[in-house]
Formats: structure tokens, C-alpha cells, sequence
């Protein structure tokens, strides 16, 4: 059954790149972009600079791209799109950084306080050293955020202490590295229970999921949605339009 709707849904996505039926129908609802990597080969969590720049032209042209909080916290008439980057891999400040700057578009990078430095990534992916996470502090385009202190399913962190620890202890560690306050936080692989919102909230601004849908007009700051942006073009751009989400809540 999944599969099926797996399948059905690539199609949907396809038809709609061919026919631009999205396009008769109201687009106005907010959406938020999560990225991981960007470089080569392009692979699963990785888009090529290519890809990326030809992604940023496209949002650019059809929707104002705006930074997290301004979208979080703000309403608007038209249609706006925030980025994100989950994990601070070293390809996005190699890669992802020139592309921004060549759009003047804002993101968010949220980082593993417990892997910067190192190599723990996935496709031969780094992450970023403490030098260049300093060099996107003072990047007025880049917000560096929190992503826990060793990246776990938070949902099955039981222990009370530990979870506080994950979430506030990696903020108060991103925060005495770089120097700056370090309040937007993202859920590893969209893991969260009825706990977790409530911790993130004692001491952050905004937090992202990995649950695929637009925003609603009055969107959770503490449960954002996001739509996975290294899925195919097609698959991507129809998730983006407000018909996507729609037909999305009817088949899921």
C-alpha cells in the first residue's frame, strides 16, 4: 500500500510538471525547505551545485524566499519559502554558501554540537570545523541553530536529564563556541514525542520537523513542517504548491 502510494503520488508530481494544474489553483501557503548536503555526486541527502543554484533561481523567481523567523512569525498575502540545512555539513559552507550569497537568500544551518570537526557524516560528507561555523555567524544570511548534542531519536530518549541534556545542554555548547545565541533547533530524523516540544520551548525560538506538509496560517513555532528538498525536482515543486498538500491530506 505504501508503495502504491508512493507511486501515485510521483505521478501526480509528474503530471502536474507537465500540465501546471497547480497553477488554477490558490498558492498562498507558507513552506519551509530542508536540505542536507550540497556537492557531488549528487546522492541521496546530496544535491549537486547545480541543482541548488537551478532550485534558488526557481524559488527566487516564483515566491519571496525569507529567513525562518521572519516566516514563523510574520503573515503574509503571497506564498513565502524559508531554507534549511540539517547537520552543518562541510559541502554546505564549501557549496551551498556561494549560492546564497549569489541570490541573497537566507537559511537556517542547524548543527551537531557534539560532531563539528569531524567526520561523521553520510556520502563522504564532514562536518563543518568550529572555524567555519564561526565564518557563518558572522555571515548576515546564515543562522546557525541546534540539532541535540549527538544527534538521537528523541522520542526514545527516556531518561529526563538526558533529553534536557541533548536539547539544552547542546545549546548552551553551540552557544559558548560561536558566541552567539543559539536559539532555533531542529528534531534529528523528525524524532519527537509530547515531551520534546516542551523542552525545545523552555529555552528556543522555533523548531523544525521532518513532517512533509505547507504551513497552516497559524503554524506551531515549536512544529514546523518541512518539505525534503533533495527529492526529485518534480516531486519537489509539486509539494511546494498549496494543490500538493491538499491532494497530500487526502491520500495519507
Amino acid at each position: 500500500m505504501i508503495a502504491l502510494k508512493i507511486r501515485a503520488w510521483r505521478t501526480l508530481a509528474k503530471l502536474d510538471a507537465a500540465l501546471h494544474v497547480s497553477s488554477l489553483f490558490s498558492d498562498t501557503r507558507d513552506a519551509v525547505l530542508m536540505y542536507h548536503a550540497v556537492g557531488e555526486p549528487e546522492a541521496y541527502g546530496n544535491v549537486s551545485v547545480e541543482r541548488f543554484r537551478a532550485d534558488l533561481r526557481y524559488l527566487t523567481d516564483r515566491y519571496e524566499v525569507v529567513d525562518l523567523d521572519t516566516l514563523v512569525e510574520t503573515t503574509a498575502d503571497e506564498k513565502r519559502v524559508a531554507i534549511t540545512f540539517d547537520d552543518a555539513f562541510e559541502n554546505v559552507h564549501e557549496h551551498a554558501l556561494p549560492v546564497l550569497r549569489e541570490f541573497s537568500v537566507p537559511a537556517t544551518v542547524y548543527a551537531v554540537a557534539d560532531f563539528v570537526g569531524t567526520n561523521q557524516g553520510y556520502n563522504d560528507c564532514s562536518i563543518m570545523s568550529a572555524d567555519q561555523l564561526h565564518e557563518l555567524v558572522g555571515e548576515p544570511l546564515v543562522t546557525v541553530g541546534n540539532h541535540t548534542h549527538t544527534h538521537p531519536h528523541l522520542a526514545e530518549v527516556d531518561d529526563e536529564t538526558e533529553l534536557r541534556e541533548e536539547i539544552r545542554g547542546a545549546q548552551e555548547s553551540l552557544e559558548n563556541l560561536l558566541g552567539v545565541s543559539v536559539d532555533r533547533f531542529s528534531y534529528p530524523y523528525g524524532s519527537y514525542d509530547e515531551r520534546t516540544p516542551r523542552v525545545v520551548a523552555e529555552t528556543h525560538d522555533t523548531a523544525v520537523t521532518t513532517v512533509p506538509r505547507l504551513c497552516e496560517d497559524s503554524v506551531n513555532e515549536y512544529l514546523v513542517p518541512r518539505i525534503t528538498a533533495h527529492n526529485p525536482v518534480s516531486h519537489v515543486r509539486w509539494e511546494l504548491t498549496d494543490l500538493g498538500d491538499r491532494v497530500r491530506g487526502l491520500i495519507t
